[in-house]
């Protein structure tokens, strides 16, 4: 049968309609999951230092780029409109701080923000970067930048310029926390932290360290009072296990993670795979809340900072901090879990 004109565009129509239906329910399930896990408590730790306490879970910013400014500026706002105050940056991530500055300025959430930056003693790179160092993985296999990014590099500004640089990017007068990069300017950089600190011009010094052995950490937490360490932690690596968290705690360091959602891509590893339904005794509800509650669960951990530039996958980091957290028996049990798909 021929249809008639008038009887395709209601088709179209009823389809359009059907279409439209199942997205509004889609959004309104979503909406509803989000408001639902905005009633559950959130989840803080204190810093052991001064038991100050931060949210569990933070926003990682080393993609954030001024050409996405219009994109980036409302991730920041939602952060803090579902309880999270902690953001980390470094002077190598480049445009990185030139974005986090203007949008606190510009939402005036600067007072709210736990602002965490790192700087090293200026380092060169011996040769100009090549294409695939500026776009492929990173050091350790951590994966590559997102597409139309580049990897930033060093620009040899180390130092007092590149933290009175920081603070000028930042649009701010002070860090929350200054962390310095490289664990190998440990020893060159600390003693003018620890100077800045008393001055107001830092509330906390850190080191990050996502690659050094326990020994060398040990080193530097004995030979001055560190406020917190970043460590590089997940459920695909374990390797602060082998001592470096333990040192934390037992040297009063909170500790930072990054790439808590692994260096390789643990989400690509799980999709398709459904959820364990015992996983709502702990209020989780998608795999990056599975891996992100396994890392904050652990007593060593302060806040967990996955990095971001899109606003749904931050709501869903951020229900990992609302709730409880997971036990050490359920931790076991999450491992076992990983250890089926890994």
């Amino acid at each position: 049968m021929v249809r008639t004109m008038h009887e395709t565009r209601n088709t179209l129509s009823r389809r359009t309609l059907l279409r439209a239906c199942v997205l509004g329910a889609a959004t309104s399930a979503l909406q509803g999951r989000l408001e639902a896990a905005a009633q559950l408590p959130l989840i803080t730790k204190p810093i052991p230092r001064t038991g100050e306490k931060l949210p569990v879970i933070g926003l990682g910013t080393i993609w954030y780029r001024d050409a996405n400014y219009p994109t980036l500026k409302p991730v920041i706002q939602r952060l803090f409109e579902l309880g999270g105050t902690v953001i980390d940056t470094a002077a190598i991530y480049g445009e990185s701080e030139g974005v986090i500055g203007p949008a606190l300025q510009e939402l005036n959430l600067r007072r709210r923000c736990f602002l965490a930056s790192k700087f090293d003693a200026g380092h060169m790179p011996a040769t100009p970067p090549t294409e695939a160092q500026l776009r492929g993985p990173g050091p350790g296999g951590v994966d590559g930048p997102p597409p139309g990014i580049l990897r930033p590099m060093p620009d040899g500004i180390g130092g007092p310029a590149a933290f009175e640089r920081s603070l000028q990017r930042l649009r701010t007068d002070h860090l929350d926390l200054l962390q310095v990069h490289s664990m190998s300017d440990a020893e060159a950089l600390l003693p003018q932290m620890l100077e800045w600190k008393r001055a107001g011009k830092i509330r906390y010094v850190g080191v990050s360290a996502p690659a050094a052995g326990p020994a060398r950490l040990v080193q530097v937490l004995k030979a001055f009072p560190l406020d917190f360490v970043q460590l590089d932690y997940s459920l695909s690596n374990r390797a602060a296990d082998n001592g470096a968290l333990q040192a934390c705690a037992e040297h009063g360091a909170a500790v930072l993670i990054n790439l808590p959602l692994g260096r390789n891509g643990l989400l690509r590893k799980t999709q398709g795979q459904p959820l364990p339904t015992w996983l709502q005794q702990i209020e989780v509800t998608s795999w990056a809340q599975f891996f992100l509650k396994w890392v904050v669960s652990h007593p060593a951990v302060t806040c967990a900072i996955p990095g971001t530039t899109n606003v749904a996958h931050l709501e869903d980091d951020l229900r990992a901090g609302r709730g409880q957290l997971a036990t050490a028996a359920q931790r076991l049990r999450m491992e076992k879990e990983w250890a089926t798909l890994a």
